[in-house]
């Protein structure tokens, strides 16, 4: 979907996508801890990864909008499951209305760095925001 709804322009040339870029994401997906007990937790991944290699590149909104909206229908269409849901964390307590999807999607982060030391290193969902930044500085 990305090649052809995403095609380069004189403006937008380096929107170049090919099989590297798939690839990167399945390199992200497979970075994850060993297990993965969560189905969710394995789509918010495949969606964070999505975010990193496609949409970090887009320069209109109007694209990072539609990439956004790609995400979430090809989320209800293959795993079939509403993104809101999925994004949605009962263990933590936290629902998301339909139609918070993009907000929430921007807010997922998945890092290595939070266990400073670690060997090996945990590729892992970051939930606590406020912890991350104290790791950070």
């Amino acid at each position: 979907a990305v090649q052809t709804g995403l095609l380069p322009t004189p403006a937008k040339s380096h929107y170049t996508f090919n099989l590297r870029d798939v690839s990167k994401v399945f390199q992200g997906v497979v970075q994850c801890k060993v297990t993965v007990e969560d189905p969710g937790e394995m789509t918010r991944l495949w969606a964070h990864e999505m975010l990193r290699v496609f949409h970090d590149r887009l320069t209109d909104d109007a694209d990072r909008d539609w990439i956004m909206d790609t995400i979430v229908t090809s989320t209800e269409k293959c795993f079939k499951e509403r993104f809101n849901k999925i994004c949605s964390r009962n263990d933590i307590g936290r629902l998301i209305n339909v139609g918070d999807e993009k907000k929430e999607m921007r807010g997922m982060v998945f890092g290595d760095f939070m266990i400073p030391g670690a060997d090996p290193m945990v590729y892992d969902e970051i939930i606590d925001k406020e912890k991350m930044l104290a790791t950070s500085m």
